[in-house]
C-alpha cells in the first residue's frame, strides 16, 4: 500500500513541475556532475558512452584516493553516495540526481566533495 502512496506522491510532483521541466532539471543535474568531474580530475566511469544519464552520474576516483573513504567523508557530512559496480567496484563512486533532488542539493553535493578531496589530499 505504501508503494502506491509513494508512486502517487512522486507522479503528483512531476504534475505540478510539469514533465518537460522535470527533465530539463535532471538534465542540468547530470551536467553539473559531469562538469565537476572534468574540472577536479575525476573522470566518468563510462566515458566512452555516447549518452549521459541524466538520472545518475559513476564517476571514477584518481589514484591515490580510495572511493570508500571518500563517501565514508561524504556520509558523515549527510550526503549518501553509491559505491561503483562491476570493474569500478574499487575506483568508483556513484552520485544520483533524480527524484525530488533539486539544483542546489547537486551543489552541496559536489561542494562537500571538493572539501573532502581537499582534506584527503593535504
Amino acid at each position: 500500500m505504501h508503494l502506491f502512496f509513494q508512486v502517487n506522491e512522486a507522479l503528483s510532483m512531476i504534475y505540478e513541475e510539469g514533465l518537460e521541466n522535470t527533465f530539463a532539471r535532471h538534465k542540468k543535474m547530470g551536467r553539473m556532475v559531469q562538469d565537476w568531474v572534468g574540472q577536479n580530475g575525476f573522470s566518468l566511469a563510462n566515458a566512452e558512452s555516447d549518452c549521459l544519464s541524466p538520472t545518475l552520474t559513476a564517476i571514477c576516483a584518481f589514484s591515490g584516493l580510495k572511493p570508500e573513504t571518500i563517501r565514508e567523508q561524504l556520509k558523515q557530512r549527510g550526503i549518501l553516495t553509491a559505491r561503483g559496480l562491476g570493474p569500478y567496484e574499487n575506483n568508483g563512486i556513484r552520485i544520483g540526481h533524480l527524484g525530488d533532488i533539486q539544483p542546489r542539493d547537486v551543489q552541496r553535493t559536489l561542494d562537500a566533495l571538493s572539501e573532502v578531496i581537499a582534506e584527503l589530499e593535504a
